[in-house]
């Protein structure tokens, strides 16, 4: 049961990482100046190549520390790894630029969303069933 809810910790984290990453660096060019434009497309190059190279350096380096030195080494080594990507991340945060949002809240909009579409999921319901019967 405890391998199934870190998997399933472990799958939202790596989705939320991913997902939250290039918006909130795009988020960090203008879209006006024609400079910064061509560096965003730069930005997203560069986000899938550290992306792809993230996973291969985990899945040999790490795998060859654990296998060599043994899992204790390997889990610090990736713990270290990330509490140094926090340290790098706390300390750029006053170069980023920095939007405050416009309105309601996202939370607020999906949360609006969920009973309209279950208002539309026992209409459809209601009309697959009357059309099978």
């Amino acid at each position: 049961m405890l391998l199934f809810v870190a998997l399933f910790v472990l799958a939202a984290g790596s989705s939320g990482i991913k997902a939250s990453v290039p918006s909130h660096g795009a988020d960090q060019f203008d879209e006006k100046d024609p400079k910064e434009l061509i560096q965003m497309s730069s930005y997203f190059n560069f986000v899938l190549l550290a992306v792809c190279l993230g996973a291969a350096v985990s899945l040999t380096v790490f795998v060859w520390i654990q296998d060599n030195k043994g899992w204790d080494w390997g889990f610090g080594v990736g713990a270290i790894s990330m509490l140094l990507a926090v340290i790098f991340f706390i300390a750029g945060l006053p170069m980023h630029r920095i939007h405050v949002v416009q309105g309601s809240s996202t939370v607020v909009e999906i949360l609006q969303v969920c009973p309209y579409c279950s208002r539309k999921w026992s209409t459809i319901e209601t009309i697959v069933h009357s059309s099978v019967a």
